[in-house]
């Protein structure tokens, strides 16, 4: 039987190609969408050779449990060779309001959690997807949570905006759908939830016997074993790259809260600095001060991960990103962040000097 790390990989693999939203418009990001087919394609060989690593890089989330020494022995290389390395996804049809239902409200909240929405559309179609239980390594359950919440906190304009109430509304929710969910015998680990909400798995509650079920997620602060850090759903921006970037850094974002320290510190050191911008409210003019900028502060907010650094990355500027805790972020063991990004450690009392 395959290790779970060997399932873990190749959906990794498959997730990846599922992530990607080509552009018509735009002839560059056509061309990195080939360019990531042709990674994924390369994974998918990885998997059938069981070449894991190649010299100087590090070895992909599908390693294998076993091959400390870069290579799968005999039997794991027969195991592999045997199956078609496009792991095989089972969509659950669920009743309408665990999802289509909650599509009626629409809020600026949608803009940066909807991966799950998208994620689901995109598996309705995807090749990975079968009709055939026993044939599907994973089941992933097309529950939108993340609306569900927003729309239980912010539906009703006359209701108070309780967050407990709907934190264990929607864990409520996610506890409801196991009657619906014909092959949980299968195992929670080979069950899928999308829950893009800041908290990530801390929508299901005190559901314990949902503990083991995959979460994709963004939050990438102290994640569980099985969670999957994801990127948010982007779309790529149309606006060309400038040849010439005027402003040496800029960030703009919420500072109402006292969990925003390390925001408000960024704001009480430059609010008056020329040539690094922070402002505590956002503005039309956002996107293109982005693109006007060399570096984009990224500092955490109510959580660590941030919508900000995906805003920065497609438009050019380098994250700077400013952490309590260290973020895992998406495919971490994949993608060389160090060579395109810039960590600052908060916790630590010289980060100031160190930014």
């Amino acid at each position: 039987m395959l290790s779970y790390t060997v399932y873990h990989g190749m959906f990794l693999s498959s997730l990846s190609s599922l992530l990607i939203t080509p552009s018509a418009s735009n002839d560059e990001w056509v061309s990195d969408t080939s360019r990531r087919h042709k990674a994924h394609i390369r994974r998918q060989e990885v998997f059938a050779t069981g070449q894991i690593g190649e010299p100087g890089h590090e070895a992909a989330d599908g390693q294998i449990d076993e091959a400390a020494n870069g290579q799968i022995d005999e039997a794991g290389k027969s195991q592999i060779a045997g199956i078609d390395p496009m792991v095989k996804i089972f969509v659950y049809e669920l009743p309408s309001r665990f999802n289509s239902d909650l599509m009626s409200m629409t809020s600026w909240h949608e803009s940066s959690y909807d991966a799950d929405v998208h994620l689901h559309e995109k598996l309705m179609n995807h090749s990975c997807r079968t009709f055939i239980p026993d044939k599907a390594d994973f089941f992933f359950v097309p529950v939108y949570g993340t609306r569900f919440l927003h729309k239980t906190l912010y539906g009703d304009p006359n209701q108070k905006k309780d967050w407990y109430t709907a934190a264990n509304a929607t864990a409520d929710l996610y506890k409801s759908v196991l009657h619906y969910l014909d092959h949980w015998d299968r195992g929670a680990s080979r069950h899928i939830f999308a829950m893009t909400h800041d908290v990530g798995r801390a929508l299901l509650g005190t559901n314990e016997e949902m503990n083991d079920v995959i979460s994709l997620q963004h939050k990438g602060a102290k994640p569980s074993a099985n969670d999957i850090i994801i990127p948010p759903y982007v779309v790529p921006s149309p606006d060309p790259w400038p040849a010439q970037r005027n402003l040496f850094a800029v960030f703009r974002g919420s500072m109402s809260d006292n969990r925003y320290h390390v925001r408000k510190a960024l704001l009480a050191k430059y609010h008056n600095h020329p040539d690094i911008h922070v402002w505590d409210k956002d503005a039309d003019s956002w996107k293109a001060e982005l693109l006007d900028s060399s570096f984009c502060l990224v500092p955490s907010g109510l959580e660590e991960w941030s919508f900000r650094y995906y805003e920065a990355s497609f438009r050019g500027c380098i994250p700077v990103m400013i952490n309590q805790d260290y973020n895992t972020m998406p495919w971490e063991k994949m993608l060389r962040y160090g060579e395109f990004t810039l960590r600052i450690n908060a916790s630590e009392s010289s980060w100031f000097d160190n930014l």
